[in-house]
């Protein structure tokens, strides 16, 4: 069965979460100062600004470090739970619609032979003597009415 997006990009968003926690981390922070108003940047600051670089570390423990892979874990059972769920829920709903299908290809095949068999009595009737022409315009009428009950039943 074909995994649906959404699923996969929960998952890459899970490990993403995951280890943008337990990565250490360390940044430049760029302060620049340029006619008396400061900013702060990623990047280098503009020449005519004043520039001053702060470090940081981001180094997490090993106990946060123990959090985040049990809080993984337990998001990665959720998930794995849900998507068991959700695969049980459309195996019912593939097994429902095949039956579906079946019984509207029976009454498909029901309404085909209901015509033939008014063709057929349509036939008959214009191959009636005198004798027979009311018996064969009944069988018609009848032949006719089931036809159209069972055609317009299974919309055929």
């Amino acid at each position: 069965m074909k995994r649906k997006p959404w699923i996969c990009l929960s998952i890459v968003i899970t490990h993403i979460n995951l280890f943008s926690l337990v990565a250490p981390a360390s940044a430049e922070t760029y302060k620049c100062v340029e006619s008396g108003v400061s900013t702060y940047s990623q990047t280098r600051c503009p020449d005519a600004a004043v520039q001053s670089v702060h470090r940081s570390s981001n180094n997490i423990s090993d106990k946060d470090y123990q959090q985040a892979v049990k809080a993984s874990e337990k998001q990665k059972a959720e998930l794995n739970k849900i998507l068991s769920t959700r695969k049980k829920e459309e195996e019912k709903l593939e097994k429902e619609m095949r039956k579906i299908s079946a019984k509207n290809e029976k009454n498909r095949q029901k309404c085909a032979s209901l015509q033939l068999s008014a063709k057929w009595a349509k036939d008959d009737l214009a191959n009636a003597t005198a004798k027979t022409m009311t018996k064969a315009k009944t069988k018609l009428k009848k032949a006719n009415e089931k036809a159209e009950m069972q055609c317009k039943s299974s919309g055929g």
